[in-house]
């Protein structure tokens, strides 16, 4: 008995994990009711009858029984998956921030005198 039920939940989770839920699981006798009616009624084949009721005949088809809205697959499902993905470590994407220029208060003065510096010592112009 615990395996059975294993095997049954497991059955249901993996219907809708695909969109098919147990209201649909459970309206599957009703499917089958009706299609009986439509072949006693009009002998149409099961590929008709999945086309006037799920198919391109649908809308026309719509309001001549009461019993579509037992229908199972009758619903629409929109599914949208996010996924966020954080890197371990962040990218360095070489913004830098500008090196501070820093103000010192005082000056270099130069105390002595090179010959370098003088007019004196130059060669001759010619």
């Amino acid at each position: 008995m615990k395996s059975l039920s294993t095997f049954a939940l497991t059955v249901l989770v993996s219907l809708q994990s695909i969109g098919i839920s147990a209201a649909n699981v459970l309206n599957l006798s009703n499917f089958y009711e009706h299609y009986e009616l439509h072949q006693a009624e009009t002998n149409c084949d099961f590929s008709e009858f999945l086309d006037l009721h799920y198919g391109s005949q649908k809308a026309q088809h719509e309001d001549e029984h009461k019993e579509h809205e037992n229908l199972p697959f009758q619903e629409c499902h929109h599914l949208s998956h996010n996924f966020y993905v954080e890197p371990l470590h962040p990218n360095d994407l070489g913004i830098r921030i500008p090196v501070e220029v820093i103000q010192h208060n005082f000056n270099y003065c130069l105390l002595f005198n090179s010959l370098r510096e003088t007019e004196i010592l130059q060669p001759p112009k010619i």
